[in-house]
């Protein structure tokens, strides 16, 4: 009878088989792990696979050793191997994941794997920024002054920050005419504003060769006149005559006279406005030149005084001859009317009622003589004096000395029949302003009723803007004109600043929405706000608006306004684009700066058009605003001079470690993006640095470079095979450098202000806008994204692709998107990049140009390319996490929850253009230990605000350009949590 042990079911089941070989164990590793399993086994399956050897038939001569016992020295000794083993796996499947890119967690390894397909880590590079110089303007002060090449500035640091020294790139010659030059504040006459016929409103005319315009935005129609004792008073008479057509032409139309209704004198420029009574005569639009006269006179023709004749005694009556008289009533019955005028006009010559002395004969054409007769009720001309003589006249029952003047007024032109109705049937209602005297038009204000607000992301926001009447033109947009600049030449880059505007709400029911996450407010009418950029972005009416406003909420659409609070506090103003004005900024407003670079000029006499390459990004007061032209680039870095000891000719490979560290690398357009500020000098002979010593010739003057894990550098020098070697010498090996790099450079505007180098007649330096573009030395997680890119382009920019991963590659960006669009009927490629660390780079920075450059240099010149820095949007949460109080702390486990979303949320790990969903908040704060629930009560982006007890939105978009789309080119954003709104997160109660 067989044991139970032996039949085929238990056999089955293997529980007979006692110990077996566990190792080794079997390897599977899925794709993708951020670890890899490696190893044979472990102590307790080596031991115990030792052990079953022991009776295993293979190993007969330890078949009588049975004891199985851990005090049995054989045991001990298989326990001892056992743990040896395990150690020896341990540090082999260390060493396997050493051996990936994704697993590989020493920095060495991943740099090295790195290597093998021709990456280099970035050693980082130099923040950049313009740096613009203010020569000082005192008599005697020098002009032009050059700043050399190196000259360094340094910042002021703020909280936390250390001060950071910049070095100029490049010779700069300065001119104290190039400090602040100003915005023309006085322009061109526009004659359609002075003229009441709308069909002239294309043309203008110049007046005197003197520059005119109008004050438009007043009732009457003003002008204004160059000095301040003009000789003027309210219903004295002008006249504006066009010089190359009425001096001619009797008939011409090319002319007006007015009445001066109002008068204002400017002290301070020396200039007096006067208002006018009608507008102009819309033929003096198509004048190329016009005179202003006033006429110093006003006279009255012969007899305009003489006694009414009806009133005098038969018996006078009777002395007088037929014909003095003018009959009236029937033949039967005949009255006289009035005295018989017509002796006070014979042919064309005029005579008025008393002597003036200041009427004097048209000498030239150039020289006339003008009067203007005027009618009351009846019609009004002009006409150029031909001659002028005294005499004494007994007429109409008076007697006197009087001016007689002879009128050009041809027979048969309009004038010569004009001439007579200010005689027939009586004088006595004619006026006649002589004595005219030019006057000089001083430039007149540059100024608008409106403006229009052109196209901005997000839409077109193409709505009139008014302005404050009589406001000057603020500075907007791609263009200006400015005195001088003469000197200027196109690719320059120029320092903007000046005051912002104010933006005044006229009506209430807009929403301020504040950059601290607080409730939108509801403004008042006269509340008011400094414009932090320009233009507005025309949007639809965020969700928390309509849940507080049912006036916005039927709105189809409304302007977001970039402002900042008259307290200093950022925020988003939502209005109805008819409900605003701007105005001009408070004398306590603070000054703004940005940096833009020339596209073009147009020099014009003394002033000069600027053509910028972008708008700006803000909207300037005209009188506050200037552009410094003394602007050159700098770059992060201070310049150190070395020795670095003595050659020796018998020393093969011979290196050297720089004293001083962090090498300062520039931004280029390079493949790499950066390049080394390191110069060699041996025998005061420069050696270059190269990529690899392996393809040089035994008398190269080279050398290589090599950076340590902390940022010391090794300069390596030829073995006499592969580079030449260095010759002998005492101290003949000297380094030119510049230390410091990274993203502690990207300093803010208006920070680096402290000239070390100070040239005579160097005053100041500012940043005019932030620095840009400094990025810190590659990290793992840099060379495990960017080493596959490498070999994806292979060095060359084909596809859209390509373009997205050449940039994350380029140093000093951090994140890149690439999407085609249209430039005109041209395919292009457009590209949001981001900044290490999230810094915002600038537009005329090197950073962006250099991009373009270098995808010029290695991709198809042919395609237009486009790069612009990404938009930063914040979201804010607020809300309750329900946590395990009995196993876990709440304090602790909220305090991890924080920690989570701001990992999760933060600049590294998100993506241009990826909006945010609520679940995934939910998601992120549940894998945390102890987290039980979570409620979200907040949860908006940034510009859109909050309103209490309206609904959350599920979802959070981000802006990403839509490739084809042929609206205005606007970057992605990139949706970031606010990590100052997490106090909102609180215990679930």
């Amino acid at each position: 009878m067989s044991n139970s042990c032996e039949s085929a079911s238990v056999q089955l089941c293997g529980c007979c088989e006692g110990v077996g070989r566990e190792t080794p164990a079997p390897i599977y590793n899925r794709p993708a792990l951020a670890q890899i399993v490696y190893r044979a086994g472990v102590f307790a399956t080596f031991k115990a696979s030792m052990i079953a050897a022991l009776s295993n038939r293979e190993y007969g001569a330890l078949s009588a050793l049975t004891t199985r016992d851990d005090g049995d020295f054989s045991i001990a000794l298989i326990d001892a191997w056992a743990l040896v083993s395990d150690i020896i796996t341990f540090y082999q499947e260390r060493a396997a994941n050493e051996a990936y890119l994704r697993t590989a967690t020493v920095t060495r390894s991943v740099f090295e794997l790195a290597r093998l397909v021709g990456y280099q880590p970035s050693p980082g590079v130099a923040a950049s920024a313009p740096l613009a110089f203010t020569l000082n303007d005192a008599p005697g002060a020098p002009d032009p002054v050059v700043i050399a090449s190196g000259s360094r500035v340094q910042s002021t640091p703020g909280a936390g920050q250390s001060p950071q020294t910049f070095e100029t790139s490049a010779d700069l010659t300065a001119y104290v005419a190039h400090n602040a030059l100003a915005a023309t504040t006085t322009g061109p006459v526009d004659l359609t504003a002075l003229i009441g016929n709308s069909a002239a409103a294309l043309a203008s005319a110049a007046v005197s060769g003197a520059s005119v315009a109008s004050a438009a935005d007043q009732d009457d129609p003003a002008i204004w006149l160059a000095g301040t004792s003009t000789g003027l008073k309210v219903g004295d008479g002008v006249l504006f005559i066009a010089d190359d057509d009425c001096v001619q032409n009797a008939d011409s139309p090319n002319w007006s006279f007015c009445h001066v209704v109002g008068m204002s004198v400017d002290s301070a420029r020396q200039r007096t406005q006067i208002s006018l009574d009608t507008p102009l005569a819309a033929a003096l639009a198509s004048a190329t030149s016009v005179t202003l006269y006033a006429m110093r006179k006003r006279a009255a023709l012969y007899g305009y005084n003489a006694p009414d004749p009806k009133l005098l005694a038969d018996q006078t009556l009777a002395h007088f001859p037929s014909g003095t008289f003018t009959p009236a009533g029937s033949p039967a019955t005949p009255t006289i009317a009035d005295w018989n005028f017509a002796s006070t006009l014979s042919g064309t010559t005029i005579t008025l009622d008393q002597v003036y002395q200041g009427i004097v004969s048209s000498g030239s054409p150039a020289n006339p003589t003008w009067i203007v007769l005027v009618a009351d009720g009846g019609p009004s001309q002009f006409y150029q004096v031909t001659g002028v003589a005294e005499g004494a006249f007994d007429l109409y029952a008076i007697s006197s000395k009087a001016t007689q003047v002879t009128l050009h007024a041809p027979d048969g032109t309009k004038a010569k029949q004009t001439l007579a109705q200010f005689v027939t049937p009586t004088p006595r209602m004619t006026v006649a302003f002589v004595q005219n005297e030019s006057l000089t038009v001083a430039d007149q204000p540059v100024t608008q009723t409106s403006i229009d607000n052109g196209t901005a992301s997000g839409g077109s926001a193409g709505t009139p803007q008014t302005l404050q009447a009589g406001m000057l033109t603020p500075i907007f947009g791609d263009s200006v004109e400015v005195g001088g600049g003469q000197r200027l030449t196109a690719g320059r880059t120029v320092a903007i600043s000046g005051k912002r505007l104010r933006i005044t709400v006229i009506q209430a029911g807009a929403y301020l929405m504040p950059a601290d996450g607080q409730a939108p407010i509801l403004l008042n009418a006269g509340d008011t706000f400094i414009l932090d950029s320009y233009p507005p972005v025309q949007v639809a009416v965020p969700p928390a608006l309509q849940w507080l406003s049912s006036a916005l909420a039927n709105l189809t659409s409304l302007y977001a306004w970039s402002v900042i609070t008259t307290t200093g506090q950022p925020g988003m103003l939502y209005v109805d684009p008819s409900q605003t004005v701007l105005v001009p900024p408070d004398k306590n407003d603070p000054s703004a700066s940005e940096a833009a670079v020339l596209d073009s000029l147009d020099k014009n006499g003394t002033g000069t058009t600027l053509v910028f390459t972008a708008p700006l990004a803000r909207i300037y007061d005209r009188e506050t605003f200037a552009v410094n032209a003394n602007v050159v680039e700098a770059s992060n870095g201070q310049t150190v001079n070395e020795l670095l000891g003595n050659g020796d000719g018998t020393q093969a490979g011979q290196t050297f470690t720089l004293k001083q560290s962090p090498l300062t690398y520039v931004s280029t357009s390079n493949g790499e993006g950066g390049q080394s500020t390191l110069e060699i000098w041996v025998n005061e002979l420069q050696w270059h640095e190269v990529a690899s010593l392996l393809d040089q010739s035994n008398r190269a003057r080279v050398f290589v470079t090599r950076m340590a894990q902390d940022g010391t550098v090794t300069v390596q020098f030829g073995d006499g095979v592969h580079g030449a070697r260095l010759p002998s010498g005492q101290m003949n090996v000297r380094a030119v450098y510049r230390k410091g790099i990274g993203t502690a450079g990207n300093v803010p505007s208006g920070q680096l202000n402290q000239p070390l180098d100070r040239p005579a007649g160097l005053k100041s330096a500012s940043n005019p806008a932030s620095a840009s573009g400094g990025a810190d030395p590659a990290t793992l997680a840099d060379a495990r994204t960017s080493a596959p890119l490498l070999v994806q382009t292979i060095g060359r920019v084909v596809s859209l692709e390509d373009y997205e991963n050449y940039a994350l590659a380029f140093s000093g960006i951090a994140k890149a998107l690439a999407t085609w669009t249209w430039f005109g009927r041209t395919r292009g490629v457009f590209v949001t990049a981001a900044g290490a660390d999230g810094d915002v780079l600038d537009p005329a920075g090197t950073t962006l140009a250099n991009l373009v450059a270098a995808y010029r240099r290695y991709g198809s010149p042919y395609v237009p390319i486009r790069a612009m820095s990404y938009q930063p949007r914040w979201f804010r949460l607020g809300g309750n996490v329900k946590v395990d109080a009995w196993n876990y702390d709440p304090p602790t486990v909220l305090a991890a929850v924080r920690d989570a979303l701001t990992l999760a949320f933060g600049f590294d790990a998100r993506a241009l253009g990826e909006g945010v969903a609520a679940s995934l908040i939910v998601k992120v704060a549940m894998q945390v230990p102890g987290v039980q629930a979570v409620r979200l009560t907040v949860f908006n982006r940034d510009d859109q605000g909050v309103s209490p007890g309206a609904p959350l939105l599920n979802f959070l978009p981000a802006f990403s350009p839509v490739p084809g789309d042929r609206q205005a080119i606007v970057p992605a954003e990139l949706m970031l949590l606010d990590t100052s709104s997490l106090k909102g997160l609180q215990p679930w109660s």
